[in-house]
């Protein structure tokens, strides 16, 4: 695979994580407004908030190494 489709991958990688968390911080709002217990909820939004934080990391580097 070349450089360029490995760093397209990753910008989708980017945008589907942040749809991911955008998502899941409805479902905690929504869980918060209802006045049920959103722990289990919280938890996985603090899991898909960590997981892209390594992408743009991950892409600066793919272009520091594309020159």
């Amino acid at each position: 695979m070349s450089q360029a489709r490995l760093i397209e991958m990753v910008r989708r990688h980017i945008a589907e994580g942040e749809k991911h968390v955008e998502a899941q911080r409805a479902v905690v709002r929504r869980l918060h407004d209802l006045g049920v217990d959103a722990e289990l909820a919280e938890d996985l939004l603090e899991k898909f908030e960590a997981m892209p934080a390594e992408h743009p990391r991950r892409l600066a580097q793919m272009k520091d190494q594309q020159g």
